[in-house]
């Protein structure tokens, strides 16, 4: 895509003439794919960053230049999607840290040398300059690390990646790697998410294990749970529990 095609784009989201003739002359412009600026594509619920000096919650946000995204949190007073606070889809990039920013390589060099501490983002919304500042997190730290083996099924949290793929929100229940004996005979497939066990919320392994554990083997439980892609149409199945063959355990 052309320089001024994609800065035709970004005027409809309020870019100002000024802002453009500046990073038009950004000297650090060089990449070949750098043909307009970075916009906020997507927000993503429920991501495990933490509370700003407000004691608003965040939300991380994927920013795309077309050739692919990278995931920064960020927070304020504004209220934004409902329950997140800071970035909104089609922000408008100007600097990060104080330096103007305008092609996706630059972003990632940038953020890849702040893992673990704050940077502070310029953005253009509708015509408006708003300035966040925001811890920049691991991925690897968004990644699980752990799965419950229960009656035959697999279950591991939501990933950042899940989310992101799936518009799903991380902690709002757990991810059905392989169904199993018992969710496979109750019509339960693989990759869905399930969100509650016998009337309780599953947003953690530790409360499916619990949820489980106090039922006995061969008792029959109602659980909740939704396709991914279809997490609107939540569906209820009852499950035969299997603790003899299939006993619980963590790995």
């Amino acid at each position: 895509m052309r320089d001024d095609l994609r800065y035709d784009e970004l005027k409809k989201l309020g870019l100002r003439d000024s802002t453009e003739s500046r990073m038009r002359a950004c000297p650090d412009k060089t990449h070949p794919r750098a043909s307009g600026l970075l916009v906020v594509d997507q927000l993503i619920a429920g991501s495990h960053t933490n509370a700003d000096e407000t004691g608003e919650n965040d939300e991380n946000a994927a920013v795309d230049d077309g050739s692919g995204a990278i995931e920064p949190s960020s927070s304020r007073e504004h209220e934004v999607k409902g329950r997140a606070y800071g970035l909104d889809v089609g922000d408008i990039l100007i600097t990060v840290d104080g330096v103007e920013c305008a092609c996706f390589v630059q972003l990632e060099a940038i953020l890849d040398a702040a893992v673990g501490r704050n940077v502070t983002y310029r953005v253009e919304r509708g015509g408006e300059e708003l300035t966040f500042q925001t811890p920049v997190e691991c991925l690897h730290s968004l990644t699980p690390d752990k799965i419950l083996e229960a009656s035959g099924a697999v279950f591991h949290e939501i990933s950042f990646q899940q989310a992101r793929n799936g518009n799903l929100t991380i902690g709002e229940g757990l991810y059905i790697a392989q169904a199993g004996f018992s969710l496979d005979f109750a019509g339960v497939a693989g990759h869905s998410v399930i969100t509650k066990v016998a009337g309780k919320p599953t947003r953690s392994l530790e409360d499916l294990e619990t949820a489980l554990s106090s039922r006995a083997d061969g008792e029959t439980v109602a659980i909740r749970y939704f396709n991914i892609g279809d997490k609107h149409n939540l569906q209820v199945a009852m499950v035969r529990l299997n603790h003899r063959w299939f006993p619980s355990k963590v790995g």
